[in-house]
């Protein structure tokens, strides 16, 4: 593996991700970890990205930024080529009345992608799928792969976002905490900072394990 500082995932890839709905206004991506674990690429790295919204008062125009991601966003080669996006997002309050709407009026669904009915209880729970084809999805969401979505999401403290498109797997994780900082008035070799870094980073290479993306099921067109 290796550590870019001044890299990471590109606004093109973000937007194209369709992790989130909203696009940023202003985009920042650093701190770039990218290599291969068995046959399988992948890279991962620190993005901020936001929106702003502005208002008219009476003191004038204000602007107004809001947070879409602060934290990571893992991508990996899933080795088929997808004719079709699939994305997976938490369970909230806004995404839960989005996709009720989009069920029972088709007309609103996003993008043309629809609500996707699956059977893992947990899953659900967590998780509402949005997809532009129905039979795939259930191709790609086994209930295998389901589970360990599930299992993947309970190691961490806020509800993933997760997609499959343009033959990757996108996985963004909020986070609280910017890893791989140089620690102002710290040693570099302070063995704290670099147990915390060595954490996440082998946290993001057994996602290769954890979802079983060695094994080639599928092989790209």
């Amino acid at each position: 593996m290796e550590l870019e500082y001044n890299k990471g995932l590109s606004e093109t890839d973000f937007i194209n991700s369709q992790l989130f709905s909203q696009c940023p206004d202003r985009y920042e991506a650093q701190d770039q970890v990218y290599g291969t674990a068995g046959k399988t690429r992948f890279s991962f790295s620190e993005v901020h990205a936001e929106y702003k919204t502005v208002t008219q008062t009476k003191n004038g125009i204000q602007e107004h930024w809001h947070t879409i991601l602060k934290g990571i966003v893992f991508k990996a080669d899933f080795n088929k080529n997808f004719n079709y996006v699939i994305v997976i997002r938490p369970k909230d309050i806004v995404a839960a009345i989005g996709a009720w709407i989009s069920e029972k009026i088709p007309i609103f669904s996003s993008s043309g992608k629809e609500v996707i009915k699956l059977e893992n209880i947990a899953f659900c729970e967590a998780f509402v799928t949005y997809s532009t084809d129905q039979v795939e999805t259930r191709y790609i969401l086994t209930p295998s792969m389901m589970e360990r979505l599930c299992e993947l999401n309970n190691k961490t403290r806020d509800t993933v976002s997760i997609s499959f498109t343009e033959s990757y797997l996108y996985i963004a994780f909020p986070l609280s905490k910017d890893y791989f900082e140089p620690p102002v008035f710290k040693s570099l070799m302070d063995s704290k900072f670099l147990e915390e870094d060595l954490q996440i980073i082998r946290f993001m290479y057994n996602i290769i394990a954890e979802l079983d993306l060695n094994t080639r099921i599928w092989t790209k067109k």
